[in-house]
């Protein structure tokens, strides 16, 4: 507590609001460095708390001014914070960790018997309004494993994304027939929801319906939300055991309580290794050492449902319309999304790091630039059309030449400051302001903000590391020097 509190009265007594380009001192830069030895000294419960609160603070302060030059630079050392976390909890020093005996015991309760009586369970934590979840589940992936392997069984527990407002009552009502009818009653309204799609409280009623789950029970489980601490506790369970989005596998080994995360919506064939080594009681599959051909976790999602072949649709419509810097041809895309008004981003478009990362790789890859305006930030949006403007109006080098001036100007990335930008490097900006108020590009910054989501990007600068072949990705967050970049691309090109 004392740690927030030094953080906060530094920012809202000690620094005042000068406005007009200020410039720190070096008593500032030490106060920073105060303050960071405050955050390193946080949990990553504590740094996920505080990021939003900065990020509001930041909004209302004056630009440029001291506050918000301190602001700002708290932002990016909580970022750099959680992406230490984040580093960490993707070099374990067990690919095969144990679930302690409080969760091991409380997901025993969760289980049909019928299943836990199985050497193997598969967890299956899924969202019933994500659509992966729902191509997961009606390409039967998990039965194909459960039918290959009798020691294996499978077993769904909820975890509702907050961005799927129709995913929390739809797994409340899941649980409610699961604990007043049966597990049989619960595995059909999820077939019914996940096969049917899900979209408004009306599915979720006429599924009911339809399964004859009206019992008197049931319907007042559904009403009174009595299922609401539950899908709260299989929500924490799923976060302690490595997994990030939906659908997410974890194969449970019941006899040593080990597990090992598989995850996306990927193919059945993605099970046989490690189950084939859990069976086999070969951990030697699992030495971080020498890991398996796909590490677990959220560093390397194995072929999830966005990259798949079955999704190569979405990729190609996204590349029809999407900006491309160097080899079109190249075996490594580095996707960049990114919101103009992020002031984490205008740090790393104007470090260079990308071009750094291009430098290095030549031809082997090339940068693609993709729309991720944050809600949070008003003018996010319209920057993100007056970029594809610049890109419609003259030709393919200005999209870029004038996303490197726009972020320069730096600013609220208001249209004043679009137009200014266009004008430093020799655009017509009165032009430029017409064709976003024409509302041209609305839809396809939208559909690109999509399209990063689809490809687990919550934030930004987010970045996908994808394999032209294969279509595989992985996922690299924040404003990270150019290095962290290379681990990722090097595993690509010598795989």
């Amino acid at each position: 507590m004392k740690r927030f509190v030094g953080i906060f009265v530094c920012l809202w007594l000690g620094f005042g609001g000068v406005w007009a380009n200020y410039a720190p001192t070096q008593s500032d830069e030490q106060i920073l460095s105060v303050i960071e030895g405050m955050i390193d000294d946080l949990s990553l419960w504590d740094t996920q708390n505080i990021l939003p609160i900065i990020i509001n603070a930041t909004s209302r302060f004056d630009l440029e001014s001291r506050r918000w030059w301190f602001a700002t630079e708290i932002e990016v050392i909580i970022n750099r914070r959680i992406l230490s976390f984040e580093i960490a909890a993707t070099q374990p020093t067990s690919l095969l960790p144990t679930l302690d005996d409080a969760k091991y015991k409380y997901l025993i309760n969760q289980l049909d018997p019928v299943v836990a009586d199985h050497e193997i369970v598969i967890l299956e934590f899924t969202d019933l309004e994500c659509p992966f979840c729902a191509r997961h589940h009606t390409a039967g992936t998990l039965q194909t494993v459960v039918d290959a392997y009798p020691e294996v069984s499978y077993a769904t527990l909820a975890f509702p994304l907050s961005f799927h407002p129709l995913a929390r009552p739809a797994a409340e009502a899941m649980l409610c027939a699961q604990t007043y009818a049966s597990y049989d009653a619960a595995t059909e309204l999820k077939d019914e929801l996940l096969t049917n799609g899900l979209d408004s409280v009306d599915d979720i009623q006429s599924a009911l319906t339809t399964l004859w789950l009206t019992s008197t029970s049931l319907t007042r489980c559904i009403s009174t939300n009595e299922m609401t601490p539950t899908v709260d506790q299989q929500m924490v369970l799923w976060k302690s055991m490595w997994a990030q989005w939906t659908p997410a596998n974890i194969l449970f080994h019941m006899p040593t309580k080990s597990y090992f995360l598989v995850s996306g919506a990927v193919w059945a064939e993605r099970f046989d290794e490690p189950v084939r080594a859990m069976l086999e009681w070969d951990w030697s599959y699992f030495d971080v050492e020498s890991p398996p051909s796909v590490a677990p976790g959220w560093w390397w999602a194995p072929t999830p449902a966005p990259v798949t072949q079955a999704d190569s649709l979405d990729r190609a419509e996204f590349l029809s319309t999407a900006h491309i810097l160097w080899n079109p041809e190249a075996p490594v895309s580095v996707i960049e999304f990114s919101d103009v008004q992020c002031p984490f981003c205008s740090r790393h478009t104007l470090a260079g790091t990308l071009d750094q990362v291009l430098q290095k790789y030549g031809d082997d890859i090339n940068i693609i630039f993709g729309h991720f305006p944050l809600s949070f930030h008003p003018n996010a949006q319209q920057a993100g059309e007056a970029l594809e403007c610049a890109g419609k109006i003259w030709w393919e080098q200005w999209f870029f030449d004038f996303k490197a001036a726009y972020f320069e100007a730096g600013g609220d990335a208001s249209l004043w400051i679009a137009k200014t930008a266009a004008e430093s490097v020799g655009l017509d900006g009165d032009e430029l302001i017409g064709c976003v108020e024409s509302g041209e590009f609305t839809q396809l910054v939208q559909d690109s903000m999509a399209f990063g989501q689809s490809l687990w990007v919550t934030g930004t600068p987010g970045h996908i590391v994808l394999d032209t072949q294969t279509l595989e990705t992985i996922k690299v967050s924040g404003a990270v020097p150019a290095s962290v970049f290379d681990k990722p691309i090097q595993m690509i090109l010598n795989q």
